[in-house]
């Protein structure tokens, strides 16, 4: 024989290995029974108290029963045992000399309403007084269909929740406001709603059709099968019942608004603890409306069910018997609660003369169900709470005893533990009836083997599990809401069955399979992934070994821990030993302790003196690795030990840019955090799955180097330095093309906004060049000077612009060169440019300004095609009318020193005569006429070009337009109009005087002297006209 024969077959593993505990046989679950913790404790958080099963069962067979009743609440969490306690319950009563004048009913918490009333009127069987009465009962039941019994459903619900609504706000009046509980106003609140709910012609159909005939027809037929992972009983309502489908989203739009505002407000809320009450809320009156639904309240035959019940207690009574009444799971006997309640509380003696048989009940209560049901807790006084949680070392070890026992049932099998439990002593605890089995024929490499996998306190062979496998499974299934609880349905499902139902891989020595529960290379700590990796062994051999080392081996965090493995272990499971795998290390087994509080060595101990800071986020990256999503803390932090490494390695004067602080975000697969506002998105890895542990090691890695603050001086820093830079190197290289695309965007709206400056200030250089070259010097040539501030009323908008080109200017230029250019460290210099980064295409639109200041932003736009005709029209339509009067005064091919000339000939003659206008004086004369002259007015308006045809529409915004503007000097244009203005009035008042000069000589002599005036008033006429532009005489 083999090891296998401790690997029990499948036909046993069905037989002895089940999740319920009513489907297993006495026999089998008295064999895997374990000792199961309880606290017993006054209802209404009262003082608690330590007790074992047996005292349990002490106190069920007191003879202390002055009023003839006992009720027995035996509670805690789905799952937990409570079930399996009343099964065990009952099967020491059926050997327990105490109890020889009992009569046992146990109602299995898969009961269905007839099965209920069959169980509990069994005594009545052969009675032909109530053979009509249990005739009629029955086809009541067969009656009822619930598609049809649904509808009665919800008008007795709605009925029974009314009446619940008022007696919740009746005892609410009662306290005062400040004195309410709210979890007393939430249950009122829900009882008041929850009618409306289910009688709102929106959503009628689905709560009646997919919730309702579901709870009836749980009601009439009782389940198909258990579900190991169902947290609530049978005809029962759950929160899920209370959250409609995603298709039935649209007609909650159509119910009516107090509905909609209940459903959203009262039943969403608080992540779903809103569904949770109000499904609490429905349960408490789900009996009353079943009850009233199958009519087990009315008498049949004139006798309703309850007087049959209570007709049993007094036979029981004739006969000097006692009723026992075992019920597995109390809240799923949906419409026969209080009829049941009523009869277990019902007293014996009543005037002190005994009427009835004394009763006991058990009954199992899931958590949270006697909340607003004070029958029982105050008949009860006490519940016997069983325990789920516990130290993690205790959960593990109940786990290991429970394991062991199942794995020993299952070895002898059903048909043995049958005949050993019938040829067991009665009047015992039924406990030590089964021996530890040991095959007969193993050899002495076989018992090697089996001691490779331990064994429990009992001494019960482990295999095919051993401790640390138990503990990664105990890790992976038990665990609810961050903390380990002990759940026998859980052990049962996930931990025997998922695996022992795996023998035929064993016998084709392919257990366990890579992938088992979880553990592949991606699940195997990072050194031992990548030590796997680096073997030569086929991928199949290579994920089995990384399972074996997951479950079986602890879960080592490197080679060196590995060999920690026995060679059973291996060989055990058709798998060769790696070769440079250290040997492994003898580990003295710990002396058993007594039975109930195994210890159980944590799977992944810290090794040596390594840092328990770099030992946790090892444990950490496993979990994530593994599909455990990583936390918003620790992605922060990971992220942030990266992200420096990432920016000091940026080659900034190799992209030609100065040194900028980096927006970007490393996003981790499985991580929180990952849709945080970031202006680049940097993946830190593809898949957070890491077979060749490469990537934890790494991760790891930078880790540590951060603990060390960047210093090279640790163990294994040279490893990490690789790893780590390899991985810097890599975003580095995702990073730069981000960088060079958001520099080519900055670029372009800088270029923009500097082209247009610069024609706008006249920088466009007029040597000969190709066009590129002109644009280029064009935006990189700063500003010439200043523009002189213009008096208010010549302030115009352009002027303005060119103010506001030269202020802004410098700043743009010094933004441009941190993007084209080269740096020395921080330093403000830009020491090269590289004018090929520059976007010299031609931009007609605005670009994107969010790069820029508010100043910035303002100007820019005021250099938009949409706004620089309010600058360019006045400009343009100042020169036209300035060519206009120039061209009137001297003709348009005349020269302006033409004007120049005959003004400064003027100026003796009008002297000579007495003809000078008042107001001027001639030295002031003399200085306008020279600056006039000297001015380059007509430059000036040659730059103008075609902007001073008036025939033609100019292009305001156009790029020619702004260039030639650009390099027009306004004050010139301004001081020439104001020249024209003076000379013009200048003209007027001397031809003003001069006629009255004239009239003065009337009938002046000598003639000689009269000729000689006359005649120079003759040419100061001529002169005059010439100079207003009129034709002389």
């Amino acid at each position: 024989m083999s090891i296998a024969a401790y690997w029990p077959v499948r036909d046993e593993i069905n037989r002895c290995i089940k999740a319920e505990a009513e489907a297993a046989s006495d026999a089998v679950l008295m064999a895997v029974h374990q000792p199961i913790p309880l606290v017993r404790r006054e209802f209404g958080s009262g003082p608690e108290t330590p007790a074992t099963e047996h005292a349990l069962l002490d106190a069920f067979l007191s003879d202390d029963l002055p009023q003839g009743t006992l009720l027995t609440a035996i509670t805690g969490p789905s799952g937990v045992g409570k079930s399996h306690l009343i099964r065990w319950l009952a099967a020491q009563l059926g050997r327990d000399p105490r109890a020889r004048h009992l009569h046992v009913i146990r109602i299995p918490k898969s009961s269905n309403l007839r099965r209920v009333v069959e169980l509990m009127l069994e005594p009545l069987a052969g009675d032909p007084r109530f053979a009509e009465v249990l005739t009629s009962l029955n086809q009541a039941v067969d009656a009822v269909r619930p598609e049809d019994a649904a509808l009665r459903f919800a008008a007795e619900l709605q009925i029974a929740l009314r009446d619940l609504a008022k007696r919740l706000m009746a005892e609410l009046r009662a306290v005062p406001p400040d004195a309410r509980s709210p979890a007393a106003m939430a249950r009122a609140d829900h009882a008041n709603k929850l009618p409306g709910l289910f009688s709102d012609p929106a959503l009628q159909a689905h709560m009646t059709d997919q919730v309702l005939v579901g709870i009836i027809q749980r009601a009439v037929s009782g389940p198909d099968q258990v579900n190991e992972d169902e947290s609530e009983p049978l005809s029962q309502f759950r929160p899920a019942d209370l959250q409609l489908p995603d298709e039935l989203r649209g007609a909650l739009g159509q119910a009516s608004a107090p509905v909609r505002s209940y459903y959203q407000t009262g039943l969403n809320r608080a992540d779903g603890q809103g569904r949770e009450q109000a499904a609490a809320v429905l349960n408490e009156v789900v009996d009353q409306a079943i009850r009233q639904v199958f009519g087990l309240h009315q008498a049949i035959g004139g006798v309703t069910l309850l007087d049959i019940i209570m007709r049993i207690r007094e036979l029981m009574f004739q006969d000097g018997r006692e009723l026992v009444l075992l019920v597995e799971d109390f809240a799923a006997l949906g419409g026969i609660q209080q009829v049941l309640l009523d009869v277990c509380i019902k007293e014996a003696v009543y005037a002190g003369k005994q009427t009835l048989s004394r009763m006991r009940t058990a009954m199992a209560l899931t958590d949270g169900y006697l909340v607003g049901r004070d029958t029982i807790a105050t008949r009860a006084k006490y519940e016997w709470v069983i325990q789920s949680r516990g130290s993690q070392d205790d959960v593990l070890g109940r786990t290991l005893e429970l394991t062991g026992a199942y794995l020993n049932a299952a070895r002898w099998g059903e048909a043995e533990l049958t005949r050993r439990f019938q040829e067991s002593a009665r009047g015992t605890y039924l406990t030590g009836w089964v021996e530890v089995f040991e095959d007969p024929d193993q050899t002495a490499a076989d018992s090697e083997q089996l001691q490779a996998f331990g064994r429990t306190s009992r001494g019960i062979a482990l295999f095919p599990y051993n401790k640390p496998a138990l503990g990664r499974l105990v890790e992976r299934h038990l665990r609810e809401a961050g903390e380990i609880r002990f759940n026998p349905r859980r052990v049962i499902n996930f931990l025997l069955l998922d695996v022992l139902l795996m023998r035929d891989d064993f016998e084709r020595g392919a257990f366990p399979r890579s992938g088992f529960k979880g553990a592949d290379l991606s699940a195997a700590p990072a050194g031992i992934a990548n030590w796997l990796n680096n073997l030569t062994l086929g991928e199949e051999e290579r994920g089995r070994l990384a399972a074996l080392m997951v479950y079986w081996g602890g879960n080592p965090q490197n080679p060196e821990q590995a060999g920690a493995m026995v060679s059973g272990l291996f060989e055990a499971f058709s798998l060769r030993r790696p070769d440079g795998l250290p040997a492994s290390v003898p580990v003295d087994e710990p002396t058993p302790p007594p039975p109930g509080k195994p210890p159980e060595p944590k799977p992944e101990p810290p090794t040596g003196s390594e840092d328990p800071f770099v030992v946790d986020w090892r444990q950490r990256l496993d979990a994530w690795a593994t599909g455990t999503e990583m936390p918003q803390r620790d992605a922060s932090f990971l992220r942030n030990a990266i992200k420096g490494l990432v920016e000091k390695a940026v080659p900034w004067n190799l992209l030609r840019m100065k040194k900028r602080p980096l927006n970007f975000l490393l996003t981790i697969p499985n991580s929180r955090g990952n849709a945080a506002p970031s202006t680049i998105y940097l993946p830190l890895a593809e898949d957070y799955a890491d077979p060749t542990g490469e990537l934890r090691l790494t991760l790891l890695g930078a880790i540590r180097f951060d603990r060390a603050n960047g210093r090279l001086d640790y163990p294994g820093a040279e490893e990490d330095g690789a790893r780590v830079a390899t991985l810097v190197e890599r975003l580095v290289y995702q990073l730069v093309p981000h960088l060079q695309e958001i520099r080519a965007r900055e670029v372009r709206d800088l270029t923009w906004a500097l082209a247009r400056q610069a024609r706008i200030l006249g920088l466009v250089p007029r040597e000969r060049m190709s066009r590129l070259e002109a644009r280029t010097r064009a935006i990189l040539t700063p500003a010439a000077g200043t523009e002189p501030v213009a008096p208010p009323e010549n302030d115009t908008n352009w002027r303005r612009l060119r103010r506001d080109a030269e202020t802004h200017r410098p700043e743009l230029l010094r933004m441009l060169h941190e993007r084209i250019g080269c740096f020395q460290g921080s330093g403000p210099t830009a020491y090269a440019i590289d004018p090929t980064l520059l976007d010299l295409a031609d931009q007609t639109d605005t670009p994107d300004l969010s790069g820029l200041s508010g100043g910035q932003k303002e100007h820019c736009r005021q250099m938009s095609p949409a706004r620089l005709p309010a600058a360019t029209r006045p400009q343009v339509e100042t020169l036209r009318k300035l060519s206009s009067r120039l061209d009137a005064l001297v003709g348009p091919a005349g020269n302006k020193q033409d004007l120049v000339t005959g003004l400064t000939e003027l100026i003796q003659p009008l002297q000579n005569v007495g003809a000078w206008p008042d107001g001027y004086t001639t030295q002031g004369l003399r200085q306008k006429i020279n600056r006039f002259g000297q001015d380059s007015l007509m430059t000036q308006l040659d730059e103008a070009g075609p902007l001073l045809d008036a025939s033609i529409t100019p292009e305001l915004a156009a790029d020619d337009t702004l260039e030639r503007l650009g390099r027009i000097d306004f004050a010139v244009i301004d001081r020439a109009g104001d020249f024209l203005d003076l000379a013009e009035v200048f003209l007027t008042g001397a031809e003003r005087a001069m006629t009255l000069k004239e009239q003065e000589l009337i009938g002046v002599d000598p003639a000689a002297d009269a000729e000689a005036l006359a005649q120079a008033l003759d040419q100061i006429h001529r002169d005059l006209d010439t100079l207003a532009g009129r034709e002389a005489p």
